[in-house]
């Protein structure tokens, strides 16, 4: 969940682009609203975006969470400042491009039903040749002539009034996702104003505790993995130092181990893609740097696969997988 945040900050420098270019050439067109349009959505709900935050907070070093949550703030505040120093976007100029999109079809729809029209009238004429040859003298030849002209213009006028079909079906998905994004959301996004979050977390104004309150109702597993407190969770020592520290002892707090060392406080969560490590991996994590081969990880596709969970040169979780066994050591430090 705190990787939403990394991805977030190209997002929001795209956002950002698509305001400037419009303030200096006053362009704008149906993807560039969609692009809005679908930020928003993905991004409205505060609360996941606090519970990334606090996530992103006590599963990085201070060093690179500051950096991250910088360059954040930065696309944040540059697009609350272009919102409210210049004009954007009206409900007008994006009702355009959406009716715009929504009809861009119609010059060739226009042009296909002129072909398809034409068409039926020798399809017609043919028809009835072939259907009243019947009613009079007729050699064998003519009636199979009758038959072989109207099949050939059946072909014809089908063959078009198929691509007429087709351009029928584009212009009809085209009017129903125009009206997906005829929403102006400008403001809204200007509305959330996470920049003040983000400010109250670096001066300290935020603790964990508090995250963890306005976080709960949104999702209890955040919570569980996330909490290190006594009063919420019974510790347990784990019997191993902090493999980072060196001072501290690495203690169980839910779902997640923690350092008790308070200048330290490493933490390192249970649940791994899918899998919660027990207590013996995390002991084999804590003391030799990287637990065995574990079976029963799951991919986002879903897709099992084996690993060995790792510490990097910076105390981060990560995967080495099986494959690279033979070629790699392991970057953890064995204590």
């Amino acid at each position: 969940m705190a990787g939403e945040i990394q991805i977030m900050i190209p997002q929001y420098g795209e956002l950002n682009r698509i305001y400037s270019d419009f303030i200096v050439s006053h362009t704008f067109s149906f993807d560039k609203q969609k692009f809005i349009t679908d930020f928003y959505k993905q991004y409205n709900d505060t609360k996941a975006f606090e519970a990334a935050i606090l996530e992103l907070v006590l599963d990085k070093q201070k060093e690179k969470y500051t950096l991250i949550l910088n360059s954040l703030r930065t696309e944040i505040e540059k697009n609350i400042l272009i919102y409210e120093k210049h004009p954007l976007f009206d409900d007008e100029i994006i009702s355009r491009v959406c009716y715009n999109f929504a009809d861009r079809y119609d010059a060739d729809i226009k042009a296909q039903l002129e072909v398809t029209q034409k068409l039926s009238k020798p399809l017609n004429e043919a028809y009835n040749r072939y259907d009243s040859i019947g009613y009079r003298v007729h050699t064998a030849a003519e009636e199979k002539q009758a038959e072989k002209e109207y099949e050939r213009c059946k072909a014809e006028y089908e063959k078009e009034k198929e691509e007429l079909d087709r351009l029928y079906e584009l212009e009809r998905q085209a009017r129903k996702e125009s009206l997906q994004y005829i929403e102006n959301c400008c403001g809204d996004i200007y509305k959330l104003k996470w920049e003040k979050e983000l400010a109250r977390i670096e001066r300290g104004e935020l603790s964990d505790d508090t995250f963890r309150k306005e976080i709960e109702a949104y999702t209890r597993e955040i919570t569980s993995e996330l909490i290190s407190c006594d009063k919420l969770f019974g510790s347990r020592d784990s019997g191993c130092a902090c493999p980072k520290c060196g001072t501290g002892r690495m203690r169980f707090y839910g779902k997640v181990v923690r350092c008790d060392n308070t200048e330290c406080g490493l933490p390192v969560f249970r649940l791994k893609a899918g899998r919660t490590l027990s207590d013996d991996e995390i002991k084999d994590l804590l003391t030799e740097g990287h637990t065995k081969l574990l079976k029963g990880f799951k991919s986002k596709q879903g897709k099992s696969f084996d690993a060995v969970v790792a510490f990097d040169g910076e105390y981060n979780t990560t995967f080495v997988f099986p494959e690279a066994k033979k070629d790699k050591k392991f970057s953890g430090r064995k204590k």
